[in-house]
């Protein structure tokens, strides 16, 4: 059970990303070509960096999440007052 887990987020981060099978791309790709018709850089460099930034950081997540090698050592929990 917890491959399936990771399996549908992994699916979930494509989809975010806009890799082109997913629910993700769809939405994206008229904007896209919509305001690179219209010769908007601004808005269309502002779009594709957010773009960008959401797939790295989601793919981040991934990696950080399911890939990494666990923190070894005791966790120290501090009493907190009241």
């Amino acid at each position: 059970m917890p491959q399936t887990g990771r399996v549908v987020f992994i699916v979930a981060t494509l989809a975010l990303a806009g890799v082109p099978p997913l629910a993700g791309y769809s939405p994206r790709r008229p904007v896209l070509s919509g305001v690179w018709e219209a010769h908007l850089t601004g808005p269309l460099l502002m779009l594709a960096l957010t773009a960008l930034l959401t797939a790295f950081y989601m793919f981040r997540v991934v990696f950080v999440a399911f890939f990494r090698a666990p923190r070894s050592g005791p966790v120290i929990r501090t009493k907190r007052p009241g």
